[in-house]
């Protein structure tokens, strides 16, 4: 069987949110990337503001210079 060359891979990075006050916990949230291109991330400001990107997709796509945003 051959592989389909027009299938791709979902990457999903993880990155840490602001430490929470009470419980000095970091929350990880994660960050999904398909075709060098960051699609979502499952933080709370993504449901408020669906179509523009968060803290979180700004930070990792200043870490990886070949992604998208």
């Amino acid at each position: 069987m051959k592989p389909n060359l027009t299938e791709t891979k979902k990457y999903i990075y993880w990155e840490l949110g602001t430490r929470n006050k009470k419980t000095g916990k970091l929350p990880k949230y994660k960050v999904t990337v398909k075709d060098y291109k960051i699609l979502d991330c499952s933080c709370p400001a993504r449901d408020f503001r669906r179509y523009s990107p968060c803290k979180h997709m700004k930070r990792l796509y200043d870490k990886m210079g070949h992604l998208e945003l």
